[in-house]
């Protein structure tokens, strides 16, 4: 009995190495680690299922020989492979590939020899065992290089936990305990074979020892230790539970298969045991996963929401904005002290900080620049796609103790980094995420670095939409600043006229000051009459002066508010402030009193989101617009009297006064306001309409009136405040162009949302 419950432990050993082996290879097939893991696991397996074979009730001592030396050459390798992920896990097997040839080239002639009878030389009885190796002096040797390989091993892992720190430390200290017992437990198999009455049983340690490590090993050591813990358990309970329910059927069902099958009973057992051992491991995986989603339920969903970050950040068209936004979400979502974000900056040949959150810190001190030259830029440049975890830094610094780890080392330090994720395009560092230590502190999982990494990638996409949205809008700024400073060329004389006047009237009045000297000189004695007099008159030109120099200074200021450059952030502006721009300077060049003006804006409405300036811009040449209209229509028939009739223009008996009224609302349950600038001039022709907001396209009879780009731009800057802007006109009779611009609160929803 006792070496058919051998048999099964070894055998399920053998399926659950293979299993989780070939289930981290799938993972990533081409990751070194996964790949080291997986060869690890398969020579396990195969000692494993070398040493079941020969537990086989009845199996010959001739196959049970083959596969005990199957299994010998197979341990011959598992300390070399084991050396081998662990140098790779813990980064360090670069300089230890002459260390690795040698332990390669003694696992090979041992191997090689473990084939032969040179290692095991025959099976014999031994304890309750039917066939137990035994061996020549050399497997002394085999022993010996297979313990000291082990032991190295152990050794380097535990340097690494020596100057690991926090939640690395812990599991690192796990790790080891976890590859201590399964050690422990195959190397219990070996006194037996020097004839030491040692029972073997503790091997069934391996399989547990791969279930708990498995999984904290191919994910760079930075696995949940309560996922391995939990996966152990249910290991252990799917295994128990499979090796239940067969020993249960062999106490039951034995009589009746010995009666049907003979001595040949077993192989019906073992065919049920295996049936059950390849089902376990479904079994184990069914339960893991909702283990998982439970343990792991508050990291996936930080994960989604990382997710989410990553999609939504191409909305942002502002570069500060969007700075801002990363690292505040880094730090709600990971839960982590600190995030700052790095930018190039070629003309200073440095990386700069854009943006930086420590809570409660609004700005933290941190480096404003690093250098292209500092050694953290030339690790990311080499590492390529690599993020840096101050871990691995402080181990490498620990091994090797050389210059430039130490300088990484330190610039880790002053940025108060845990991780550094860069951020390439086509190719080449164009910044980094700089984060600090979670508040758990616990370490970076293998996948919460994979999903950061898919971030940064998404980061330098929004960057690079939002550096061109900043210079597309600098663009417009400039364009509509120069349509600006073109209406107002158009005005140039009659605002030179208006200010003249002022200074004309100022000279005037100043002219008081020769006749009360010439006064003064010619009369000593002034009555208190005259002297009333005299002061009332002062007094009254000054009075007129002063109005003077403010009507001057209303000149100047419309002329500075219509002609001032934008500004590059919108903000809430009432539409009667943007009036007062276009109107403030209109009244220079317009005769408000030929026809009626009419204003129906209520200061209720609601305010919208955009430039005071650029929208006064539109208003301007709206209203110029209409009243050149007005104009044009009155020139062509001198009394005003009209109606269309063919092509032409004929008068009629009633006259009329021309109209000019810009009206604004807002519909119920919209969220846009609604500008109509309607006038009775001459209307639009049905030819010109499709051409009216085409660039250098005029509807003005004189080339001297219009550049053809006043109703092109009005366009752009409404597009440009996400509004429409449509026209509606019938020739001879007059045009109405309507606008439709969203509310501030419109506007910052939008925002939010995004």
């Amino acid at each position: 009995m006792v070496p058919l419950l051998y048999m099964y432990i070894m055998t399920i050993t053998a399926l659950g190495s293979y299993f989780l082996g070939l289930f981290v290879l799938f993972r990533n097939p081409k990751h070194v680690l996964y790949r080291a893991w997986f060869y690890f696991c398969f020579s396990v397996g195969t000692w494993s299922l070398g040493y079941s074979v020969t537990m086989f009730p009845d199996v010959t001592k001739e196959i049970a020989l083959v596969f005990s030396r199957i299994s010998h050459s197979s341990g011959a390798f598992m300390p070399f492979l084991f050396l081998r992920y662990v140098l790779i896990w813990l980064h360090i097997d670069d300089g230890k590939k002459f260390l690795m040839r040698i332990c390669c080239l003694l696992s090979l002639i041992l191997a090689t020899a473990s084939l032969t009878p040179l290692v095991v030389v025959d099976l014999v009885p031994k304890l309750f065992f039917k066939y137990y190796p035994t061996g020549r002096t050399i497997y002394g040797f085999y022993v010996m290089n297979f313990v000291s390989w082990v032991i190295l091993a152990h050794y380097y892992m535990i340097k690494a936990y020596k100057i690991s720190s926090g939640y690395s430390r812990n599991q690192m200290k796990y790790v080891l305990t976890g590859t201590m017992l399964g050690y422990f437990g195959g190397a219990t198999c070996f006194p037996l074979i020097f004839n030491i009455p040692i029972s073997p049983y503790p091997a069934v340690l391996i399989s547990i020892y791969l279930i708990t490590t498995s999984y904290a090993i191919f994910k760079y050591g930075l696995m949940d230790i309560r996922v391995a813990i939990t996966r152990a358990g249910i290991f252990a309970f799917v295994y128990a539970l499979v090796l239940g329910i067969t020993f249960l059927i062999i106490k039951i069902a034995k009589p009746y298969l010995v009666g049907a099958f003979s001595d040949r009973w077993w192989l019906v057992i073992l065919g049920i045991g295996m049936v059950l051992a390849g089902t376990g491991p479904f079994i184990y995986m069914r339960l893991k996963s909702h283990a998982e989603a439970i343990l792991l339920r508050e990291e996936r969903k930080r994960h989604q929401d990382l997710a989410h970050v990553s999609q939504n950040i191409l909305r942002f068209t502002n570069l500060d904005a969007l700075l801002k936004a990363i690292t505040h979400s880094l730090i709600k979502i990971m839960q982590i002290k600190l995030a700052a974000i790095y930018l190039v900056d070629e003309d200073k040949k440095v990386y700069s900080l854009k943006s930086a959150w420590q809570p409660p810190i609004k700005t933290p001190d941190l480096p404003k620049e690093i250098s292209f030259d500092s050694a953290l830029i030339k690790t990311l440049n080499v590492k390529k796609n690599k993020a840096l975890n101050l871990d691995e830094i402080r181990f490498h610094y620990q091994r090797h103790n050389v210059t430039g780890i130490l300088e990484v080392k330190q610039t880790f330090e002053s940025l108060r980094a845990h991780l550094v994720i860069p951020a390439y395009r086509a190719g080449k560092l164009v910044g980094f995420l700089s984060l600090g230590d979670k508040r758990s502190e616990r370490g970076y999982s293998y996948d919460d670095i994979e999903v950061l990494m898919v971030l940064a990638n998404h980061v330098t996409l929004a960057i690079e939409n939002a550096i061109f949205s900043g210079q597309e809008r600098e663009r417009q700024a400039i364009l509509f600043h120069s349509a600006s400073l073109a209406s107002l060329g158009t005005m140039a004389s009659m605002m030179g006229h208006q200010v003249n006047n002022r200074f004309q009237a100022v000279n005037n009045l100043a002219g008081f000051s020769e006749t009360l000297e010439l006064m003064l000189d010619s009369k000593k004695d002034f009555s208190l009459d005259e002297r009333k007099q005299l002061i009332e008159k002062s007094i009254t030109s000054l009075r007129r002066i002063s109005d003077e120099a403010t009507k001057g200074g209303e000149t100047v200021a419309s002329i500075r508010r219509l002609g001032k450059l934008s500004s590059e952030e919108f903000t809430p502006v009432a539409l009667g402030e943007v009036l007062d721009v276009a109107l403030g300077v209109l009244r220079y060049k317009i005769k408000f009193d030929e026809f009626d003006f009419n204003m129906e804006v209520p200061d209720t409405l609601p305010k919208i989101l955009g430039d005071s300036t650029q929208l006064g811009e539109v208003f301007f040449n709206l209203i110029d617009n209409a009243y050149d209209a007005i104009k044009e229509r009155v020139e062509a028939n001198d009394n005003l009297d009209y109606k269309l009739e063919g092509d032409g223009l004929a008068t009629d008996s009633q006259s009329r006064k021309p109209q000019l009224t810009v009206k604004a609302y807002i519909k119920r349950n919209d969220k846009h306001l609604h500008i109509e600038v309607s006038d009775t001039g001459m209307g639009i022709k049905d030819d010109f309409m499709p051409k009216l907001f085409v660039p250098f396209y005029t509807t003005k009879t004189s080339s001297g009136k219009g550049t053809g780009l006043g109703l092109h731009v009005i366009k752009r800057i409404i597009e440009f405040h996400k509004g429409k802007i449509s026209v509606e006109s019938k020739y001879g009779e007059g045009t109405t162009f309507k606008i439709e611009l969203p509310t501030a609160e419109a506007r910052e929803g939008e925002k939010t949302n995004a």
